[in-house]
């Protein structure tokens, strides 16, 4: 199953009005047909959709960001998930190269960069080149006023020394546009060569989002966290980093079964050594690249046991939510109220804990039928490698009743804690519903990960690294966050 571009589109996310189009292979649809496709569809726009009626049949992909959606087509059977990660690197190239965050103003205005960008990201429809690093030595980015020119008609900076003379300067340009000779190729395509920074330091965030579908009894249906191991590197030279992760669950024998079952589908930046990882499960040996990237994802299961099995699960089986809800309706004498209990727990397997914030209610005459709500976890850092003596903090909760369209409004809203308000959003997928506010305290923290994976180290090999001076030891940070952003739903009878 291969994977080919064949159209590249931006559109603005109200009215769909195009703002570029990129063609690479093949016939893809014109920009005004899938624009009235894409606007007859009901908000918000699905992220894989299947147009039969354009010849040929074209399956798109979509992401939306910053008011914009950007669009890819292909007419060929390939994996939607390396379409949408590849939309997502689209995104993050055109933020770093254009600025953030990502407006239509700014892609009109460095129109020569952008069309650069995706022509450098993708050959003949063959996705190629995705490395911000790299693409910072082939793509032409001053501002000069031929530049200005070029972008006002059109025209890419890169066919510039085309149209003057064949000078010294002209042939210094065109050499630069094509880039630098196989000889002096970086040997490491996603890290730009010579790079000086006067402040060493790299930071890891490992940030997790869970989902959580919950039966009308309060058990467990699903539950996953999925997570990414974000970095942002700011040293100069080339160094060699090893990260080396822990989980609980190993034995004394061997800590890396732990890793092994908290960390499945694993998916690694091409920077990481996967010999090593094999080898050492928990350990990342890897060359960063320069500034922000992803260095790793991942997938954790967080049912403690088989939803076929009729066993009661121990004491330390038992899923920990910091927030769960309660959902009573059918109440007050006419059948139409209903009743929210929430309860935060800021008891953190592993942590110290902090002093329990309580419960709230909020309650109205009305009915519901789901209840999904959203949290966030978050933490401070530390210099020596992730270890931290304050307890997390839970920042923020926020829960969304939702109702049908036959109701109107929502009357005499009372939360004993909180704000409880009635949104009504026409057209948008939460459409009506009960928007209710808690407002949290604790102390700053070292954060708290669902899965329990921790950072034990962040070393610089200073024998492999190269270009990184005599006696500079970069200052190291981790931070840990745990989101649920309407990710945990809980169903009523």
């Amino acid at each position: 199953m291969t994977t080919v571009v064949e159209g590249l589109y931006i559109f603005s996310a109200d009215s769909f009005d195009c703002i570029l189009s990129h063609i690479y292979t093949a016939r893809p649809p014109s920009p005004t047909d899938l624009a009235s496709h894409l606007r007859a569809l009901p908000p918000p726009v699905p992220a894989v959709v299947y147009l039969s009626d354009l010849v040929p049949s074209t399956t798109v992909h979509t992401l939306s960001q910053a008011g914009l959606v950007v669009c890819i087509t292909s007419s060929r059977d390939g994996n939607s998930l390396a379409f949408l990660t590849f939309l997502q690197r689209v995104l993050d190239i055109l933020e770093d190269f254009v600025g953030s965050p990502l407006l239509a103003t700014k892609i009109e205005s460095q129109y020569s960069v952008v069309a650069q960008l995706l022509t450098e990201i993708c050959d003949g429809g063959t996705i190629c080149n995705t490395e911000p690093n790299a693409l910072h030595e082939q793509v032409e980015t001053s501002t000069g006023l031929v530049n200005k020119l070029f972008n006002q008609v059109g025209i890419s900076p890169a066919v510039a020394p085309a149209l003057g003379s064949a000078s010294t300067t002209g042939l210094t340009n065109f050499k630069s546009a094509l880039g630098p000779s196989s000889t002096n190729a970086i040997a490491t395509p996603w890290r730009r060569p010579n790079v000086r920074h006067t402040s060493n330091e790299v930071y890891v965030d490992i940030v997790e989002s869970l989902s959580l579908l919950l039966a009308p009894s309060g058990r467990p249906m699903r539950y996953l966290a999925r997570g990414s191991i974000l970095c942002t590197c700011k040293i100069s030279g080339v160094p060699d980093l090893v990260l080396t992760l822990s989980a609980p669950g190993g034995t004394s024998s061997s800590q890396a079964l732990g890793i092994q079952r908290a960390m499945t589908f694993p998916s690694f930046h091409p920077c990481v050594r996967l010999n090593r990882w094999k080898e050492t499960p928990g350990e990342l040996s890897f060359i960063p690249p320069d500034g922000k990237f992803m260095l790793a994802s991942y997938e954790t299961d967080l049912l403690p046991s088989e939803l076929n099995q009729d066993e009661v699960p121990s004491k330390n089986e038992k899923v920990f939510l910091p927030v769960s809800v309660d959902l009573r309706t059918g109440l007050g004498a006419k059948g139409n109220e209903f009743e929210a209990r929430l309860r935060l727990d800021t008891s953190f397997p592993g942590s110290r804990s902090l002093a329990r914030p309580g419960a709230g209610s909020s309650s109205s005459r009305a009915a519901a039928s789901v209840a999904p709500f959203g949290f966030a976890v978050g933490g401070g850092s530390s210099s020596s490698g992730g270890r931290s003596s304050s307890a997390p903090t839970l920042d923020s909760v926020v829960v969304h009743i939702p109702f049908g369209e036959n109701v109107k409004s929502v009357a005499d809203l009372s939360a004993s804690r909180g704000e409880a308000s009635w949104v009504v959003k026409p057209g948008s997928s939460s459409g009506r519903h009960v928007e209710w506010k808690v407002n949290t305290s604790g102390k700053d923290g070292s954060g708290w990960l669902a899965s329990g994976i921790r950072v034990d180290s962040l070393t610089v090999d200073t024998k492999k690294s190269r270009g990184l001076g005599e006696g500079v030891r970069p200052y190291k940070g981790v931070k840990y966050v745990t989101v649920s952003r309407q990710g945990v739903e809980r169903r009523v009878e």
